[in-house]
């Protein structure tokens, strides 16, 4: 808990267990996700926050998906779809989906890359302009919770079921990954 820190707002609306947020880096937005496959836009306007837009993707991989993320420009919204990768742009209007080998429980922009994590411990990198898939990489044999990539991208952390963390050092720009366990 933060010193200081108090409930502020309930997003009121879903009507599933919600499993993940993400904040537009862009704009004053807030998206949820909830386990049913719902997905919500919040506008912040002063002390208040208002429904914007809703859509649903299709079932969750499971009821605990852990990850949606914006691009850095705000532009882009990523969103787990069972075996495979929702992309929105900043209305929730799908602009493509990307099929994956594994069941995506999560997914993290990066400034080049988008990663789509799994429960079976693969990142999946994709190029995040073109959506070209880049490489599989197997992280462990369990699936993968949380990921969290370096400002220079060239490592990605992340946090199996059984809570080890590996480091993934990425080998250059052209999404070429090589394993780091540390």
């Amino acid at each position: 808990m933060v010193d200081g820190a108090s409930h502020q707002k309930t997003l009121k609306g879903h009507t599933a267990r919600v499993s993940a947020l993400a904040i537009s880096e862009k704009a004053p937005i807030v998206a949820s996700f909830a386990c049913n496959g719902e997905v919500r836009l919040w506008m912040i306007v002063g002390e208040d926050v208002e429904p914007v837009a809703k859509a649903k993707v299709g079932k969750a991989a499971h009821d605990w998906n852990s990850c949606i993320s914006y691009s850095k420009d705000g532009t882009l919204l990523a969103v787990p779809d069972a075996y495979g990768v929702v992309v929105f742009d900043e209305h929730l209007n799908v602009l493509q989906k990307i099929e994956c080998k594994s069941a995506i429980v999560g997914c993290v922009y990066s400034q080049d890359f988008l990663f789509a994590f799994s429960t079976n411990g693969a990142v999946e990198v994709y190029n995040k302009d073109t959506n070209e898939h880049l490489q599989t990489i197997t992280v462990c044999n369990c699936a993968i919770l949380s990921l969290a990539v370096s400002d220079d991208q060239r490592t990605i952390y992340t946090v199996p079921f059984f809570f080890i963390v590996y480091q993934l050092l990425l080998g250059g720009r052209g999404g070429k990954c090589a394993f780091w366990n540390h």
